[in-house]
């Protein structure tokens, strides 16, 4: 599995894990929304920078300095797709707890 592919998945798993406890505390809490997002986010660059760190010291581990390929047409593909996904992702989740919330205020 190459670089750009791990740090793909690890943007997922990042976005999966915060944003669903965020999303979770914001249902229920409308109002800490405000207080809540930097924290998400803080949250998650945290975790990315933690998947970078251990990246570099098993990748350094592994390669001798200076013997790193540089990135070919597959790793660019890879970090296209996984940015539009992780976009898609996104912006369906924030709609459905729109949906979610719009119905839960109205109902009650």
């Amino acid at each position: 599995m190459g670089c750009q592919e791990r740090y793909a998945w690890a943007c997922v798993c990042s976005i999966l894990v915060v944003f669903t406890i965020y999303f979770w505390f914001v249902l229920n809490s409308p109002m800490a929304h405000a207080a809540l997002f930097p924290i998400a986010v803080a949250a998650s660059v945290a975790l990315l920078i933690g998947f970078q760190i251990v990246n570099s010291i098993v990748n350094s581990s592994i390669r001798k300095p200076g013997n790193v390929p540089l990135p070919d047409e597959f790793d660019r593909i890879i970090e296209l797709r996984a940015s539009k996904l992780a976009g898609i992702f996104l912006a369906k989740a924030v709609m459905a707890w729109c949906i979610v919330a719009m119905f839960r205020t109205a109902g009650g």
